[in-house]
């Protein structure tokens, strides 16, 4: 998983899925002898669902859509260790319980706090680790991408730097059509500083729309190869799944500014 970040589309199985909702935030304990403690933090994608156990046992299981902002490899990356979280935390029990356990209000802003420290300990990892998942396309999904070279020289020319206050990797829509007469998606992103890309997704399967569900629409750009033999486009909550993808420059935005807020 770690290797696959952060194109790999994954959901975790949760026990108390009652109190499971949409956009909460967690953390994964890994809990074997050699590196116990947190390794993950990420946020529910979806409600909980009802779905076969991951097991291969007939007890039915509930899971949510994970989506991981951080998830590190403990044998060779830095962690929060077991020793940390029982000095910080001491009235959890972090070696036993069940996958899926809320966290009281109290222990969660502990938990929380404590990240933000290991966070700043580990700042230039931390720094490399984001540089991961900001406008970044799957290598696995390069062949089938038609002027990448285009978006590389973008890249290439911002000289990025995640220790900037100025995040310059960040990208809003200005325009999505459908084209059902070319059967292709047409979508208009402007990205900081100031290029214009057009971005055509040829053979669309499916296109989902998001940009009301408590996310900026000023966020991301990524594009990875899905299971399923197809690309997976992420444009600031809209969401399309392609056969092919390929990059234009926009000659003729008809306006001198682009519609965006911060």
């Amino acid at each position: 998983m770690c290797k696959q970040y952060p194109y790999a589309e994954t959901n975790w199985s949760i026990y108390e899925y009652q109190l499971a909702d949409k956009y909460d935030h967690c953390y994964m304990m890994r809990v074997d002898s050699k590196h116990p403690g947190i390794v993950m933090k990420g946020q529910f994608q979806s409600f909980p669902y009802s779905g076969k156990d991951w097991a291969g046992s007939s007890t039915p299981r509930h899971y949510c859509d994970l989506y991981m902002s951080v998830i590190v490899d403990a044998n060779t990356e830095p962690y929060i260790p077991l020793e940390r979280l029982q000095e910080a935390i001491p009235e959890v029990d972090w070696l036993h319980g069940h996958s899926g356990e809320k966290l009281s209000d109290e222990v969660s802003l502990k938990l929380d706090a404590l990240f933000r420290e290991w966070m700043s300990k580990n700042r230039e990892f931390i720094n490399e680790f984001f540089k991961r998942q900001d406008m970044v396309i799957d290598p696995k999904a390069e062949d089938r991408i038609i002027n990448l070279d285009m978006f590389k020289k973008h890249c290439e020319d911002l000289e990025f730097d995640m220790t900037d206050d100025n995040v310059s990797h960040d990208s809003a829509n200005i325009y999505c059509n459908l084209d059902y007469e070319n059967n292709c998606v047409k979508l208009g992103l402007y990205i900081i500083p100031g290029d214009l890309l057009h971005i055509i997704c040829h053979n669309p399967h499916r296109v989902k729309c998001d940009i009301n569900d408590r996310e900026c629409y000023m966020h991301e750009f990524r594009v990875h190869l899905h299971p399923w033999n197809m690309l997976h486009v992420v444009a600031n909550e809209i969401e399309i799944w392609c056969d092919s993808l390929e990059f234009a420059k926009i000659e003729d935005y008809p306006f001198d500014e682009v519609p965006i807020c911060i």
